[in-house]
């Protein structure tokens, strides 16, 4: 488990996918605690089966 900074003041707070990921998978979302966040990132169409 690593250490993770406090998120920056307000609510919400935006955050890339990147940046969320890492803390909700490591931290056990303690620095996300009681935060509300909005998350920003990208969807793309693959072709046919992505097996995912």
């Amino acid at each position: 488990m690593g250490t993770f900074r406090a998120l920056p003041a307000g609510d919400p707070v935006g955050l890339s996918v990147t940046a969320f990921a890492s803390p909700a998978m490591y931290d056990s979302g303690h620095s996300l605690k009681g935060r509300t966040v909005r998350l920003s990132g990208f969807v793309t169409h693959g072709d046919g089966d992505t097996g995912t």
